[in-house]
């Protein structure tokens, strides 16, 4: 049974760099659609919100 030396260079930090910047625009983007749902169904009327079946203090969640 071998053991494999790990070595942690350049390239891996670099990789590691890229995902967490691609980790964080998705949550990014996901946080930005969020507030934009709320925004719009905030604007909705209690009647229209209602015909969709949320309630306005869903909106808080």
């Amino acid at each position: 049974m071998a053991i494999e030396a790990t070595t942690h260079g350049p390239a891996d930090l670099m990789t590691r760099v890229a995902h967490l910047t691609a980790d964080l625009w998705v949550a990014l983007k996901r946080r930005h659609a969020e507030r934009e749902t709320r925004r719009i169904l905030a604007s909705l009327s209690d009647a229209q919100l209602d015909d969709i079946g949320v309630m306005r203090g869903d909106l808080l969640r």
